[in-house]
């Protein structure tokens, strides 16, 4: 699996929790030239919780974000929200499920 499988197997995943009609919302940031550098892959109220989701590729044994995204990431949780960096879908998907708790 590569990070592009693994970003539409998240985004099966969460969409799925909505149409169960679970308490999810997600929004797929899609980078480009008028957007902050570093902003997350993936934005989520879950459960009225505020999350950002950050993958990686797969394969990465220790997946590192890079400058601008661990600064993004810091400053979600230092604003009371939940982070994750993960290269690993069964690892995202617990994420959720505590988040959902």
């Amino acid at each position: 699996m590569n990070e592009h499988e693994l970003k539409a197997r998240v985004h099966e995943f969460l969409s799925g929790l909505r149409k169960s009609g679970r308490p999810v919302w997600f929004l797929k940031v899609h980078g480009g030239p008028m957007q902050r550098v570093g902003v997350p892959d993936y934005l989520l109220i879950v459960n009225g919780k505020a999350a950002a989701l950050e993958l990686k590729h797969p394969q990465e044994r220790n997946p590192t974000p890079t400058v601008a995204q661990d600064r993004e990431l810091f400053w979600i949780r230092h604003a009371g929200g939940n982070t994750l960096l993960s290269n690993n879908l069964e690892q995202t998907k617990a994420w959720i499920w505590s988040l959902l708790a």
